[in-house]
């Protein structure tokens, strides 16, 4: 029993060290075990947080690491998990689980817009190679198209004039949509404009 306890706590270290750097390799700065107070005042403890500002937008990231195997024990680290997201304003919420969850947990952590790993989709995103790093607040904008070569070399995924549709059923149309996991960012046709939405 003490065994396991102490190869889970290795794997989620170990999981913890390769996915700040691998953050870290894409100009986040990152915070371990850090401590965030919420709108309730309560103080909320997060395995990862991960911020990064390019110069267009600025973005933080709450990392949960957890093994998985159990049910039960799943889904309350991913209702506490949305529970201290949501208390902290963080929208962007990260969980991996190890070696994955049961496919409940899994949807249940879906629907409290959580993007989820598994450990073989974790090794997936680490093999990815690492894009340049570039400061859009100190790029040269002289058109639409230098704007999407700049989310291009930043590594989104552009689409343009992009259709999606909203909660209320009706679709939207944005000239620019940028994809990065794991959230979009809209941009319409200035970067002045641009709101975030969950990917999920």
């Amino acid at each position: 029993m003490t065994t396991n306890m102490i190869d889970e706590t290795d794997a989620k270290q170990l999981a913890a060290s390769r996915i700040s750097d691998y953050l870290s390799a894409h100009g986040y700065q990152i915070a371990a075990n850090t401590r965030i107070t919420g709108e309730s005042g309560v103080e909320h403890t997060f395995d990862l947080v991960a911020k990064r500002n390019d110069g267009f937008t600025t973005r933080t990231m709450a990392v949960a690491i957890i093994t998985g195997g159990n049910q039960e024990a799943e889904s309350s680290a991913v209702f506490n998990f949305a529970n201290k997201a949501f208390d902290t304003g963080i929208n962007e919420r990260v969980l991996v689980a190890i070696p994955g969850l049961t496919p409940e947990t899994k949807n249940l952590a879906e629907k409290q817009r959580i993007r989820v790993f598994d450990k073989e989709k974790l090794e997936t995103l680490l093999a990815t190679p690492v894009p340049a790093s570039i400061d859009l607040g100190k790029s040269k904008l002289a058109s639409r198209e230098d704007l999407v070569a700049r989310l291009g070399e930043l590594g989104y995924t552009v689409k343009e004039r992009a259709h999606l549709r909203g909660k209320s059923g009706i679709e939207h149309t944005f000239d620019i949509v940028a994809r990065d996991m794991p959230q979009e960012c809209m941009v319409t046709t200035a970067p002045a404009f641009i709101s975030r939405v969950p990917s999920i």
